[in-house]
């Protein structure tokens, strides 16, 4: 029973995570498509509530595992969240009135690092899963 809870929990968090990243697609899009029109000022909301969406999710997910490499790796992860609310942060506080360029800056940011961390979690799992004999 305890192992489907966490098995719904990881889901729940997979899905929320998903829908946090589209959050941000679409509303990172507006602005950078030059779609600057008074309705759309609602979007900096939807791209804020995103990256704290985002930011919840990275700080709950555990990695219960023993490599280092991969607890750091899922540390970038939460990093990369944080970069996200900075962007956020930076939309709604400074510059014109969609918050400069500085935003984009750390949106950037936050997806490299995002990138770089799933593609090495992915490759060191898989390190781990061909070490293990089964």
């Amino acid at each position: 029973m305890k192992n489907i809870n966490k098995q719904l929990i990881v889901k729940i968090q997979n899905v929320c995570l998903a829908v946090a990243m589209l959050m941000l697609l679409v509303a990172a899009a507006f602005p950078l498509l030059g779609i600057m029109k008074e309705e759309m000022m609602l979007m900096r909301y939807v791209y804020a509530a995103g990256a704290a969406l985002a930011f919840v999710v990275r700080a709950t997910q555990v990695y219960e595992g023993k490599n280092f490499r991969v607890k750091r790796l899922h540390g970038l992860e939460r990093m990369s969240a944080l970069l996200y609310c900075v962007s956020a942060y930076l939309l709604f506080n400074y510059g014109n009135e969609w918050g400069g360029t500085d935003w984009i800056a750390f949106l950037l940011a936050g997806a490299l690092v995002q990138i770089y961390a799933s593609y090495m979690i992915g490759r060191e799992e898989k390190k781990d899963a061909a070490a293990k004999p089964e």
